[in-house]
């Protein structure tokens, strides 16, 4: 699973950066984000926040993008996230759309959504979020973003019996997540 994510970071940085040189319409992006759990909710119970709950999640992504017009791009990343209390590692795949706000032109909007892959007792699922983002320019093609936005993830948890390895229940769950992510653009 790490080679998969180090190959694709590699891939998606080399051809953006390659093809970011040469036009105005390409971009790539790699973030770090930091986000609150806001429930784990489930059939058979919920994880709500709280004092013994301390739910939070951290992420890493590349992502890159195409200007089909002057304020929209499209585009796709990949990324690791960790999900804590449950414990949830899962590699995002998602597809984004991102819009320039053209009366204030550093200020973005986006959606995503894709798949998000897991191990062990927690399954691949879907992925969906949607954010709001400042960019401060760096340089003539660089640029420091800084977003606020929610995420959605919906998954499958399966609990096993320790000694049988019998399946004592499965179920989708869903966790909600507010959370902030700073990214350098190229």
């Amino acid at each position: 699973m790490k080679k998969i994510f180090i190959v694709s970071i590699a891939l998606i940085i080399t051809q953006t950066s390659f093809a970011a040189q040469n036009s105005k319409t390409f971009w790539g992006e790699v973030t770090l984000g930091y986000g609150r759990s806001l429930g784990d909710y489930g059939k058979n119970y919920d994880i709500l926040p709280g004092a013994a709950n301390n739910m939070y999640t951290v992420s890493a992504k590349v992502k890159a993008g195409y200007y089909v017009l002057p304020q929209l791009s499209v585009g796709a990343g990949v990324g690791l996230s960790g999900y804590h209390n449950p414990i949830i590692n899962t590699l995002p795949v998602f597809a984004e759309a991102r819009y320039n706000v053209k009366r204030v032109p550093r200020l973005f909007s986006y959606l995503n959504a894709g798949a998000s892959f897991g191990a062990g007792a927690f399954s691949s699922g879907a992925i969906v979020g949607a954010g709001l983002g400042y960019s401060i320019k760096t340089g003539r093609r660089t640029a420091l973003n800084v977003s606020v936005g929610y995420d959605a993830l919906l998954y499958k948890q399966t609990a096993v019996y320790l000694f049988t390895d019998e399946v004592a229940y499965s179920e989708m769950r869903h966790r909600h997540t507010m959370f902030l992510q700073l990214g350098f653009e190229f």
